[in-house]
């Protein structure tokens, strides 16, 4: 695939889970600078704050089965120490 079509994916991906979010009553907000969260959630409520980061894929179609691969640093699948912070797939 190319890097372009990659990008058309993943913020497809990005607007999918914003709008799950929003049909949940939930005000969403994307952050102007990238510094590993793709989406800012917010529970009006009670202003709780959730950072959220997208990872989307095409899946591969075969007879048996669908399947999705990505690259993704083990690194980020710890938590930050200083934030709740949570991922998706």
């Amino acid at each position: 695939m190319s890097k372009m079509f990659n990008n058309y994916i993943g913020k497809a991906g990005q607007l999918f889970v914003m709008s799950e979010f929003l049909m949940l009553g939930y005000n969403v907000a994307i952050p102007e600078v990238d510094r590993g969260d793709d989406i800012f959630v917010v529970r009006d409520s009670d202003g709780n704050l959730g950072r959220i980061q997208v990872k989307t894929a095409k899946a591969k179609e075969n007879k048996r089965a669908s399947l999705l691969s990505f690259l993704y640093p083990a690194s980020n699948l710890s938590p930050r120490q200083h934030q709740k912070s949570h991922t998706f797939y």
